[in-house]
């Protein structure tokens, strides 16, 4: 995604990786939305803290794709993380 007019962690941004990362999901491209959920998390961690709502339903996204892609170890840790 191309972010150079607004920034990394421009709410735009946030929302146009969430939104694309949903699609990709639904059609079962989970390798294709692992790098994107990847980057929102991170993204809105940086805006908001690790502990904020939306970062954390976000790590929760990312463990679920991370557990449909065979991913377990990693996608347990943060399923932990995100109900702690």
């Amino acid at each position: 995604i191309e972010v150079a007019s607004f920034g990394a962690t421009h709410a735009n941004v946030m929302r146009v990786l969430s939104n694309l990362a949903k699609l990709l999901v639904s059609m079962q491209r989970y390798h294709e939305a692992e790098p994107l959920y990847r980057q929102l998390v991170a993204g809105l961690a940086a805006l908001h803290g690790n502990r904020h709502p939306l970062v954390v339903t976000n790590m929760i996204n990312l463990a679920y794709v991370l557990k449909s892609t065979t991913q377990y170890a990693e996608a347990e840790l943060l399923y932990r993380r995100g109900i702690t």
